[in-house]
């Protein structure tokens, strides 16, 4: 193929290793991480201790920047991204022969010019990839076998492949059965009738060969995969679910720490373990931890862990990156304990200002809004780096189907020591909300009861692995109400920052704890691109409390009111599993860029209230509404 560009971050997301995208009508898949720096290629390293630590993986490397003279399907002409051309099965849109392409082709035709027609006087044709795959829940990607398919609604023996064409059956009409892969030999055809059919691979006795398209072009597979070969469009959604996690880089000093954790730091004689650590002397730092366990009454591993994280050491060793305690979700918390600091910071990574909506002109609905908003913190300047670890097809969730990053079983040896990652800069808002007025409006009856739909639902979703992460171990209404929040704020600052919507990011911090009870009440509105877009200067301009109290009453305003009333307000099952209660996209959806979770656990009704149940925003509205009143 022709030389053809992605920006590095959609190889994190959404076209990292295993998706299938599109450019300029023809489709690829990204091949794995082991393929991405050939011989002695130029790596770019992306350091970001917390992240590494969570994931338990020595180092992050950026996707690989291609030269202009390289060309995607040949690695070894640069450190370009490595792809490989799927759907292998293509057609043309002219005279509707159906080709299956190998490298060969690929090197003789690479921009797979239809053959029937390239030595013609035919209008030359770029073969178009067929709409449907073949996928497994065991993370398999494969075609569909079309000779077999266009084979099987007969009992002919003919199973050629080089004979069959994609073309508009003799009935006609508008809808799938009017279309039929039908081989030139036999004559023989089968409709598109029932390719939706999820029973269609027992009917036909189609069968997942257990094929990745990055494993290599023509490679054949040992062992044949027992999980259910699925048929569906090559762009659904349950193709591909990657599995993305993300920093913002925040200084270790802001990291919450326990009490007990807090205890040891303080211990007079855990400064050597501490300077041990700095100096590098890992087996002097080991030693002194081990002599201080019983002193200390926690186990040395511990104490070692905790030395590191004070440090900020990015460790390098498998051993102790397995000792340390921290998790992808206590991310959240270090990030928390940073934005809520009651200082600000001046770090090139890491640039906050402290704010609030005191000095701004107290109008009715202002006050009532500082009241329930106290803090405000504006970051000039943020890093965040987001790595991807592999990906899952047909549903979301269940280790035993998750594909790492370098294409390789989650049980399979060696384990990968470096994941892909980008480095984005941005810019952002951070809200925290009145910890005593949330309190109370969280555990009041009618409040409960609402939240509870989505509560109870939430477990019993295919999404909720992934819901989980954001939410802790159970939905509360404290994230329901960040989480809308910030969906109605990044509609409203897209107007008003000079970003478009889907520059825009949100991080909730209203997790809920091992025992359910909620924890934070915070969220932070940020923008991080790989370009000078993310650092443009508009979100903190907008962030200014003067101008933030107008966009958040404009938002809550928006939240009182739908164009899709009453019907969206009224419902009390949206989306799929029924995650979503007043929420359309009319009123508070966003694009899954924005969104870390994918637009679910939304309901507008407790920003604003209804006749049974109290908004924690309500008083605002009223408070602008009695102003209202009174200069009439």
């Amino acid at each position: 193929m022709s030389e053809e560009k992605l920006r590095q971050t959609q190889v994190i997301a959404p076209n990292g290793v295993g998706a299938i995208f599109d450019i300029s009508g023809q489709s690829f898949v990204v091949e794995g991480t082991d393929a991405w720096f050939p011989g002695k290629s130029r790596r770019v390293a992306i350091a970001s201790p917390r992240l590494s630590r969570a994931l338990r993986t020595r180092t992050f490397y950026a996707p690989p920047v291609g030269n202009p003279d390289h060309q995607f399907t040949d690695p070894s002409k640069g450190p370009s991204l490595p792809v490989v051309r799927f759907p292998t099965w293509l057609f043309c849109g002219s005279c509707r022969q159906m080709v299956q392409w190998t490298r060969g082709k690929e090197s003789a035709n690479p921009d797979a010019i239809c053959p029937a027609c390239r030595h013609t006087k035919k209008k030359k044709l770029q073969l178009v990839p067929m709409r449907w795959v073949q996928i497994c829940a065991s993370g398999h990607l494969g075609d569909v076998d079309w000779a077999w398919y266009a084979h099987s609604s007969t009992a002919a023996d003919c199973r050629k492949r080089d004979g069959l064409k994609f073309i508009q059956s003799k009935a006609g009409g508008a809808g799938l059965s009017s279309v039929e892969i039908r081989c030139s030999y036999c004559v023989s055809a089968r409709s598109l009738a029932d390719i939706n059919d999820r029973r269609l691979s027992a009917k036909i006795g189609l069968h997942c060969t257990g094929r990745q398209p990055w494993e290599g072009w023509d490679k054949e597979i040992s062992a044949t995969c027992t999980s259910e070969a699925i048929v569906v469009q090559r762009r659904a959604s349950n193709v591909y679910y990657p599995d993305v996690h993300s920093a913002i880089e925040v200084p270790f000093v802001a990291s919450a720490k326990s009490e007990e954790d807090l205890a040891v730091l303080k211990h007079a004689f855990f400064k050597s373990v501490v300077d041990a650590i700095e100096l590098g002397n890992e087996a002097e730092a080991r030693r002194m931890c081990g002599m201080l366990e019983p002193l200390m009454h926690r186990p040395a591993a511990e104490l070692f862990a905790i030395a590191v994280a004070e440090t900020g050491s990015n460790v390098d060793s498998p051993e102790l990156l397995s000792e340390i305690p921290e998790t992808v979700n206590e991310i959240a918390e270090s990030e928390w304990a940073a934005f809520s600091s009651s200082t600000s910071f001046d770090d090139p990574d890491f640039r906050t200002r402290i704010e609030s909506f005191e000095n701004v002109v107290q109008g009715p609905a202002t006050a009532a809004l500082a009241s329930l908003v106290p803090r405000i913190t504006l970051a000039g300047a943020l890093r965040e780096v987001r790595a991807f670890t592999g990906f899952r097809r047909v549903t979301p969730g269940g280790e035993s189907d998750f594909v790492r990053a370098d294409g390789r079983r989650l049980s399979d040896k060696p384990k990968p020591t470096w994941l892909p990652a980008i480095e984005t800069r941005g810019e952002g808002i951070f809200l925290s909300l009145d910890q005593a007025a949330l309190s109370k409006w969280e555990t009041n009856q009618q409040v409960v009861d609402r939240v509870a739909i989505l509560r109870d639902r939430a477990p019993q979703s295919f999404m909720w692995s992934r819901l989980e992460k954001h939410t802790g171990t159970a939905v509360s209404p404290r994230y329901v109400l960040l989480h809308t929040l910030a969906h109605l704020l990044i509609r409203r600052l897209a107007f008003e920052s000079g970003y478009g919507a889907t520059s825009l990011r949100e991080r909730v911090f209203a997790r809920t704890n091992p025992t359910g009870v909620p924890q934070f009440g915070g969220l932070l509105i940020y923008t991080a691109a790989g370009d000078a877009e993310g650092t443009l200067g508009g979100l903190v301009r907008q962030g200014q409390p003067h101008r933030l109290a107008s966009t958040l009453l404009g938002a809550i305003d928006d939240a009182a009111w739908c164009s899709a009333d009453p019907l969206c307000s009224e419902q009390e099952s949206v989306s799929l599993d029924g995650l979503n209660l007043a929420s359309c996209h009319a009123c508070t959806l966003v694009s899954e860029t924005s969104c870390e979770n994918g637009n679910y656990l939304l309901d507008r009704a407790l920003i604003v209230g209804t006749p049974d149940v109290p908004g924690f925003f309500r008083s605002v509205l009223d408070a602008a509404a009695a102003a209202a009143a009174r200069e009439e």
